[in-house]
């Protein structure tokens, strides 16, 4: 009986932990609501209207390896954060009512990272005329355009403090 109630026990615990994880503070909406003005805005988008997932994707940063190797910290900083282990998607409460149903016609969707030691990774596909379900793995599968992918780094308040973005095929 006591084997049983200290599984349980772990469960619950791991269960508390899971759900704390993915709770974004106000400085984390600060961070999402930055970038994706800076996606809105950036020349790629050109003001066109974007709808947002309501999901963390697991997104790599690997791609961004050569653009900060003559910067140390942003060096380091990568290359603590390229993943051997992935985690799945998962959907944020709170990320979704950021935007609160106001981009959901657009016709390009972005895809945001966690955040993770000051940085963001997001992906913006472009022009998905009939975007039915915000399914990462589906549009990557299937899809043969370029995505753009933007790599953030936030300095301690917040603030953009630098963005790299780079042209991407997913499904090749």
């Amino acid at each position: 009986m006591k084997f049983k109630q200290i599984i349980l026990f772990i469960e619950v615990l791991f269960i508390c932990n899971l759900i704390n994880a993915q709770v974004l503070t106000s400085n984390d909406v600060c961070k999402y609501y930055k970038a994706f003005e800076y996606v809105l805005n950036d020349s790629i988008n050109r003001g066109k209207p974007l709808c947002v997932s309501d999901s963390i994707v697991d997104l790599d940063r690997f791609w961004f390896i050569k653009d900060v190797k003559n910067d140390t910290n942003m060096k380091k900083t990568l290359e603590s954060l390229v993943k051997y282990k992935w985690f799945g998607n998962y959907y944020l409460k709170e990320l979704n009512s950021l935007w609160g149903g106001e981009y959901k016609a657009a016709e390009s969707i972005l895809f945001f990272s966690s955040i993770e030691k000051n940085t963001l990774r997001v992906d913006l596909f472009i022009k998905r005329y009939s975007i039915l379900e915000y399914n990462f793995e589906k549009l990557i599968q299937y899809n043969k355009d370029k995505i753009y992918a933007y790599l953030f780094f936030f300095d301690c308040n917040g603030n953009i403090k630098k963005v790299f973005n780079h042209e991407i095929i997913y499904g090749i």
